[in-house]
């Protein structure tokens, strides 16, 4: 295993909101991170009626954002953190085409910050400079109510070299992450319905402390309706993994049941639970948990929505060598809409990740706990022009106690579409 640094834990800091991309839930820069690159997608494909320039059956959405950060905790150390300030910019291209039967639908962006005033080198190199990103989705509607949906997205993250407190030169550049879906549903009778579904995941680094991993699934569900409203939901699937820290394969199993139910047009729900099974490296260690898996948007009235989203799975470490780590995911968030041109928000975010096999060190099995609260206000001005204000507290609570940390991010801003 990787000799555990302050460096180490860094890294780990900045990885932490990663399951909640791949389980497609809302979150914003909570850890550090980047908005998912499927709620982008989903974005582009929402586009308000009249948004962007029209090219025939292709509607094209630039936009742009500039803001302000102030970061109390940029290296997530959990003593003596300096602050800084930046300036950050954040074009972004959305497109839209609708087809007879099919709409396409995509996103482009790049993000680059600034740090303003005096700063000490360590921390300047330990900033995220710049990342950018796109994602594609594609989805065909049959007239008997079959369909074909296939989504893509990459991303690349760019962190400069930094030193730990330990004297220990480590690197946390260079982080690329790729992810490939297709999904098929079909009725097989008036209350029976089928979905088969099939995902690539791949993550990897320049740096060869930190352990990039493959994953590939395939998903088989089925729903029977209970009424006009309401389904009764199976989901079976499975997954083989591998990981640049470990020499074999590892595979994943899982069986789901529960509810779904759509009482109106904007709001929907499912809900399910079941077992897991995990054997890492090729059977070296297996296991077992209970699993999840929520989704739900639900219009409580006019000015008020809600949702809630969460999951769990087993996955290899990214920060130890030979080990994997079961992720416990759920999410939960309010929009208001306080009038017709402020919009406020507040999400709240729980992630449990427990390591498989002891630390050589301490014997024990390391378990990081974290949590967050984020916030925005965000007010328009014109019809394609808003300012906003948002504040994001994150916490993380490890049994490795160098790698507890707190961290407020506090960023205001303007967002121009044209």
């Amino acid at each position: 295993m990787v000799k555990k640094t302050f460096s180490a834990c860094v890294v780990y800091g900045a990885l932490v909101a990663m399951a909640i991309g791949q389980t497609k839930g809302a979150y914003s820069e909570i850890f550090g991170e980047p908005e998912s690159l499927v709620d982008a997608a989903t974005a582009a494909s929402e586009l308000e009626p009249g948004a962007g320039f029209l090219f025939g059956a292709l509607r094209i959405s630039p936009e742009l954002t500039v803001g302000y950060n102030h970061d109390s905790n940029p290296t997530y150390a959990r003593h003596g953190a300096k602050a800084i300030n930046t300036i950050q910019a954040r074009p972004q291209v959305n497109f839209l085409l609708n087809g007879n039967g099919w709409d396409s639908f995509g996103s482009v962006w790049l993000t680059h910050d600034w740090l303003l005033g005096s700063v000490d080198p360590l921390y300047r190199d330990a900033v995220t400079q710049s990342h950018y990103g796109e994602s594609l989705g594609v989805r065909w509607l049959s007239p008997r109510g079959s369909s074909i949906s296939l989504t893509e997205s990459y991303e690349y993250q760019n962190r400069n070299d930094i030193v730990g407190s330990v004297a220990t030169n480590t690197s946390c550049q260079d982080r690329y992450s790729l992810n490939l879906g297709a999904q098929f549903s079909t009725p097989l009778g008036e209350h029976t319905g089928m979905n088969v579904g099939a995902s690539y995941a791949e993550l990897w680094y320049d740096n060869p402390l930190l352990y990039g991993w493959q994953d590939a699934g395939v998903s088989l569900g089925f729903t029977r309706k209970l009424s006009e409203k309401s389904d009764v939901l199976l989901s079976l699937g499975g997954d083989n993994q591998w990981s640049d820290g470990s020499e074999g394969e590892s595979r994943s199993y899982r069986v789901l049941a529960g509810f779904g139910t759509r009482p109106s047009a904007k709001t929907a729900c499912r809900a399910e639970v079941g077992v897991m099974g995990y054997s890492f490296n090729n059977g070296e260690n297996t296991a077992a948990s209970w699993t999840y898996s929520l989704s739900g948007n639900w219009r409580i009235s006019q000015r008020l929505a809600a949702n809630v989203s969460g999951t769990a799975n087993f996955q290899p470490s990214e920060t130890d060598n030979n080990n994997y780590t079961l992720v416990q995911l759920l999410s939960a968030g309010l929009t208001f809409e306080a009038t017709s041109r402020l919009t406020t928000s507040l999400n709240a975010i729980a992630r449990r990740e427990a390591y498989g096999k002891e630390d050589i060190v301490s014997g024990e099995k390391r378990i990081d706990d974290q949590v967050g609260l984020v916030g925005r206000a965000s007010y328009q001005l014109r019809r394609y022009t808003s300012v906003y204000v948002g504040a994001d507290y994150s916490k993380n609570i490890s049994s490795l106690e160098e790698c507890s940390f707190n961290r407020m991010v506090l960023s205001s801003g303007v967002n121009i579409r044209f």
